[in-house]
């Protein structure tokens, strides 16, 4: 775990406090590889929406029913977001998300899980990005059927990688005002598939500790191998916390150069007893390594 020490300790030489006792394994990701910066219903919608889930509840649903009835969209991929979307120019962070995948692999075979929570200690660590990529280097593996969710609703930023309409999206469903069906998204991109953030509303944290959404996931976890949702960061907000009571598993992003030592050491206490598989590094001064063998070019960063 000394590189998380290292790189903290690096950003932070005022502070003489160290980063010790990190949970599971650690992954790293260049620094210059991270990237880009993001009415109540009507009495009839709600009676048509909670029709149709009566309805669907009652039977199983199978990928192709899944697909045929969801919405179809042709996704505009953002080379400067996803590491993956530069087929022919691999770079060192797709291979460094190849890694985190086999790493999440590995951990499955010790204790099955599913759904997995990206979260990160504050804003700007880059949990988006790191949410965004690791879906699309499962999804790349043949016949891996992969959902993300954007369930961060104070500042949803899933769908822009993509370039997917932000709704309707996750607040739309956990409101009532539409179906699983309406606001799942597929965007051209093999067996991967997209639930956005949706209309923008007030009370995020109300919505996401309601039923609907365990139940979503419930609905959801036979039809996909793998859910990975983003969530909001641990230690400004309450949703992280609620949303681990329904997700298996927990990934916690740290920024280098953002995330203070301890605010790293705060936000993985509160994840202790909820499955942290481990920590990413981002945003690590590893380039380097790869230039020679994984050519890539320099971006932006994506506070989110």
């Amino acid at each position: 775990m000394s590189r998380i020490h290292d790189a903290l300790r690096k950003a932070q030489k005022e502070r003489e406090s160290s980063l010790q006792k990190f949970p599971g394994p650690v992954t790293t990701i260049p620094a210059d590889e991270e990237s880009g910066s993001i009415e109540s219903a009507s009495t009839h919608v709600a009676e048509r929406v909670s029709g149709a889930e009566a309805k669907s509840s009652e039977e199983f649903i199978r990928f192709d029913q899944l697909r045929s009835r969801c919405a179809k969209h042709v996704w505009m991929t953002n080379p400067g977001l996803l590491a993956f979307a530069r087929s022919n120019n691999p770079n060192a962070g797709a291979e460094q998300f190849r890694g985190l995948r086999s790493r999440l692999y590995l951990a499955r075979e010790n204790k099955p899980f599913r759904s997995l929570l990206v979260t990160s200690a504050v804003a700007g660590d880059g949990k988006t990005y790191v949410a965004s990529n690791l879906a699309q280097a499962i999804a790349w593996q043949s016949d891996r059927r992969v959902l993300m969710i954007d369930a961060d609703l104070r500042n949803s930023n899933l769908h822009k990688p993509f370039g997917a309409s932000l709704g309707p999206g996750l607040s739309d469903y956990l409101s009532g005002k539409a179906t699983e069906f309406e606001v799942l998204q597929f965007g051209g991109l093999g067996n991967l598939c997209l639930i956005p953030g949706g209309t923008p509303v007030s009370d995020p944290t109300e919505l996401i500790a309601g039923e609907r959404f365990g139940k979503l996931i419930e609905r959801m976890a036979p039809v996909f191998e793998w859910i990975i949702v983003d969530s909001p960061p641990i230690l400004p907000v309450s949703d992280a916390g609620i949303l681990t009571r329904v997700c298996d598993s927990v990934l916690m992003v740290v920024g280098a150069g953002t995330t203070s030592v301890e605010d790293a050491q705060r936000a993985c206490q509160a994840m202790r007893e909820k499955n942290l598989l481990g920590i990413v590094l981002n945003r690590a001064e590893q380039a380097h390594a790869y230039s020679g063998q994984y050519p890539y070019k320099e971006t932006k960063e994506m506070p989110v």
